[in-house]
């Protein structure tokens, strides 16, 4: 919706982890909340109606597939790619306690560029009304503000659930699967095939040995035809800007290992 109304995008917020900028929970009985709760309950009805259909699609190619080949039947698994899924972690553990989860992360200078970039050559065909530049810089910096802050309190809420899971099977054969990997998107793009390979052994997606699994057979076929692909190319930051992306967005800087300007600032200060 903010795309159409970004002069109302403060009034969207709440529907990116379905609580309240706030940090009230869905358990308070003021209005907001209770409005809050419906939302959401919409949101899962809708939500789980798309995994459905998305599944059945799948089931249905892939008995299709096998109707042509000697290959057994095998289940597929429902790969969902969206951002604004990261604010919602702990809401789709809850739907699905085993869901595992790649975090692809970015240099966050990069990731303002890129999305001013868009905002700058894609969203102007959707809005229904005008904004400022300012209100669509504001947009882009608390977007982001709150998928970092609800991805760091939903992997912190799965690390400490796995702990649990690990201490009630420890001593058995078996251990839970993990559910949570982090790369970054510089080594997805310049080392593809290592990459993939890391994910698909971090969460034991292939029974064979890597360089014998289906999906290292395809990327080798797959990665010629796009390698003549260019990334767009994106403006320069303003110091201002930089030193207002060092200041919002200082904790994913930190804890991802990105170096801010400022620190190098000081570094030639001293």
């Amino acid at each position: 919706m903010p795309l159409f109304f970004m002069r109302q995008e403060p009034e969207y917020r709440a529907f990116y982890s379905f609580e309240n900028e706030n940090g009230d929970n869905d358990n308070d009985s003021n209005n907001n909340n209770n409005e809050t709760t419906k939302n959401k309950n919409r949101w899962i009805q809708a939500f789980l109606f798309l995994c459905h259909k998305l599944t059945l699609r799948a089931a249905t190619t892939s008995a299709s597939s096998n109707n042509t080949t000697s290959q057994p039947k095998t289940k597929k698994r429902l790969l969902l790619k969206s951002p604004v899924h990261t604010a919602r972690m702990k809401l789709l553990l809850q739907l699905f306690p085993k869901a595992q989860f790649i975090y692809i992360h970015r240099n966050p200078y990069d990731v303002f560029r890129s999305a001013a970039h868009m905002a700058d050559t894609t969203y102007w065909y959707t809005y229904l009304n005008t904004p400022t530049n300012a209100m669509i810089q504001e947009f882009i910096l608390r977007q982001y503000e709150i998928l970092w802050e609800t991805y760091e309190e939903g992997r912190k809420d799965l690390s400490m659930l796995q702990q649990q899971q690990q201490t009630t099977t420890a001593g058995k054969s078996s251990q839970p699967p993990p559910q949570l990997l982090e790369v970054s998107f510089d080594e997805l793009t310049t080392d593809t095939i290592g990459t993939m390979k890391k994910i698909y052994t971090h969460f034991e997606w292939t029974t064979t040995s890597w360089e014998e699994s289906d999906i290292y057979s395809k990327l080798i076929q797959e990665i010629p035809n796009v390698q003549s692909y260019q990334k767009n190319t994106f403006r320069s930051l303003s110091s201002t800007l930089e030193q207002i992306i060092d200041e919002r967005w200082g904790p994913s800087f930190e804890r991802l290992g990105y170096r801010r300007r400022c620190d190098d600032n000081k570094n030639k200060t001293v």
